[in-house]
């Protein structure tokens, strides 16, 4: 490969609601986002998809269906999530139907790839709206989660969470995974853990890679912020949750059909 080829940049992006349940409506739409590179005979392709946590066999069959339909070596596909947990879980989708919309999308941004220049930038966020959630208890030498509680309606307090976390590990040797009571919260087992698994500081920061066309017009962007996708999530209703907000919005600030695709949670 020459170093020196320039690099096509492609993006594209698919409406996946068909493959939820029709159990409830869908308040913003499920997406996939995807985002194509070529240098010279070498191609790759970043997936991102508005759901949780997904299987290897899913994973496995996306990026099959990919590698087949794009020509693209099957090490080359990355299948990612915004870890969103408004949308349904993995065994109620119809995984072949999103199969088949990733290598659309995929294609797509492949046919419409073009010379990309870069820009990047990074803004911190100055309210508190991404915390760490796993706390290190040494006592026990392991980390416990914090969820469902601190936020900015609390003023971020975790004391309540903190007592009923106190008393599960003290009365019953058990992990409470969310909540401040026994009946607001789910129990997993209480599971020895090592020392590195230690969250780092919470990331205020929200990065952004543009690609834009040689006159400036936007070809797509990868964005990057370290919070959960739980602001939108009801039983009532499918949501994508924040990130299609954000997406909306860069939409109309760019001018460009710009898609957001990648969401780095922790």
């Amino acid at each position: 490969m020459n170093d020196s080829a320039e690099v096509l940049v492609g993006f594209s992006c698919s409406i996946l609601n068909e493959a939820l349940p029709p159990d409830r409506p869908i308040k913003e739409d499920i997406e996939v986002n995807t985002a194509y590179f070529r240098q010279g005979n070498l191609a790759c392709c970043w997936i991102v998809m508005d759901f949780m946590d997904f299987d290897l066999a899913a994973i496995d069959w996306i990026k099959d269906r990919v590698a087949e339909t794009c020509s693209i070596l099957p090490e080359h596909v990355h299948v990612m999530t915004t870890h969103n947990h408004g949308a349904a879980d993995v065994e109620l989708l119809n995984i072949g139907l999103i199969a088949e919309k990733t290598a659309e999308a995929v294609k797509a941004a492949a046919n419409t790839a073009v010379r990309g220049y870069l820009r990047f930038a990074q803004v911190s966020v100055r309210e508190q709206l991404s915390y760490v959630r796993r706390l290190h208890v040494e006592e026990f030498g392991s980390s416990t989660t914090l969820f469902f509680g601190p936020c900015k309606a609390n003023g971020f307090n975790t004391s309540e969470f903190l007592k009923y976390q106190l008393h599960s590990l003290t009365e019953k040797r058990e992990m409470p995974y969310c909540g401040k009571s026994e009946t607001a919260s789910r129990l997993i087992p209480f599971l020895h853990q090592t020392d590195d698994i230690l969250a780092p500081p919470a990331n205020p920061l929200v990065s952004i890679l543009l690609f834009e066309r040689k006159n400036g017009v936007a070809i797509g962007c990868i964005c990057s912020f370290a919070a959960h996708a739980i602001c939108c999530n009801r039983p009532e209703y499918y949501s994508s949750d924040y990130p299609y907000y954000v997406r909306q919005t860069l939409q109309k600030k760019t001018g460009g059909d710009i898609n957001i695709h990648k969401w780095s949670l922790r």
